[in-house]
């Protein structure tokens, strides 16, 4: 499943660093990343201010795996995890995003 670099990027870090680091604290995942897949880049309300936003989406591909996050998760805001299939991407009424995660999925 493609992954967002959603946390912030620490100093000195690329984002390549910066998303194997917020694999291992939120979900217990010590993998290469390997490369962009996708980008995007949107503008967000994010604590009463407006934000200019650049995502980087990369693939992971494991064979199975037991979420064991390394942070407190709930103090980020995360209460929850899932692991979706394509079916269940294309029919949810769950916001998600990008909103179009399950063509972009298939594209790879």
């Amino acid at each position: 499943m493609p992954v967002p670099a959603a946390g912030r990027i620490h100093g000195g870090e690329d984002e390549r660093a910066a998303i194997r680091r917020e694999l291992v604290e939120e979900i217990g995942l010590d993998v290469d990343p390997g490369t962009v897949v996708w980008t995007r880049e949107h503008v967000l309300l994010l604590t009463r201010r407006i934000v200019r936003q650049h995502e980087s989406f990369f693939l992971v591909r494991v064979q199975s795996h037991e979420v064991a996050p390394t942070i407190d998760v709930a103090a980020e805001d995360i209460h929850g995890h899932r692991w979706w299939t394509l079916a269940e991407l294309d029919s949810t009424e769950e916001r998600i995003a990008p909103p179009n995660l399950a063509e972009l999925v298939r594209s790879l």
